[in-house]
């Protein structure tokens, strides 16, 4: 409010043909042209969120004044709202997926897993939170699909592409190698403690292994899902 009273005193002489001096100010004679002119004026200095915040001031301000008899309209009325830009969501070029593939050690369970993982999350661009929650029979090879529990606990079914259902499989067979107890009701993708990985986890790997092979934008599995829709 403070910096809206200062532009009208140093432009209201202005605008009458005279020399700027920072006159007082009459709310009772501010029109919509003194608005228009203080939100052009703020155009360029301020972000479109900071223009719509100040307008929303001075919108609550004219009300309380006409609350309070000190003025009888609102000057911002009709004044729209100025949009809001959109940012662009971060996303991976193809080669920098790749080089991020690749800096996976190629052998060893774990390393079988964290290919499948991204494989995945690259492949049908589902959130990290549903991939943590696939168990084994959720995937399958012969439709090439693989059944997801989204928000809400809501079901469907996401074409999976034939790298990652190859990455999958070459992971659950070291997993039997070596061992480990694998059913299809348990979790598709298991920790060192042979436990369901959290997605807290999955995001930690990625951003070690962005980090090593040299990925400058910041890499989280949203980032993967990003990447699969562009």
């Amino acid at each position: 409010l403070e910096e809206f009273i200062r532009y009208l005193s140093d432009t209201a002489p202005a605008r009458a043909g005279g020399e700027r001096g920072g006159e007082p100010v009459a709310l009772q004679r501010v029109t919509g042209v003194e608005i228009r002119g203080y939100l052009g004026w703020l155009h360029g200095k301020n972000q479109k969120s900071s223009i719509a915040r100040k307008l929303s001031t001075l919108r609550s301000f004219f009300k309380f004044l006409i609350r309070k008899g000190v003025v009888d309209a609102n000057p911002v009325e009709g004044i729209l709202t100025p949009k809001r830009g959109k940012h662009l969501p971060e996303y991976l070029s193809v080669d920098s997926v790749f080089r991020l593939l690749d800096s996976i050690e190629p052998e060893g369970v774990l390393a079988a897993r964290n290919r499948a993982i991204f494989e995945m999350l690259y492949s049908c661009g589902i959130r990290v939170s549903e991939l943590a929650g696939l168990n084994a029979y959720d995937v399958d090879p012969a439709a090439g699909t693989v059944r997801v529990f989204g928000k809400g606990a809501k079901e469907r079914i996401v074409p999976v592409g034939a790298k990652a259902l190859t990455a999958i499989a070459a992971y659950r067979e070291l997993l039997r190698q070596a061992g480990v107890a694998v059913s299809p009701g348990g979790a598709l993708f298991l920790n060192r403690d042979g436990q369901r990985l959290s997605a807290r986890s999955i995001a930690r790997i990625l951003k070690k292994l962005a980090t090593a092979c040299g990925i400058p934008t910041p890499v989280s599995p949203h980032t993967l899902r990003h990447t699969f829709a562009t």
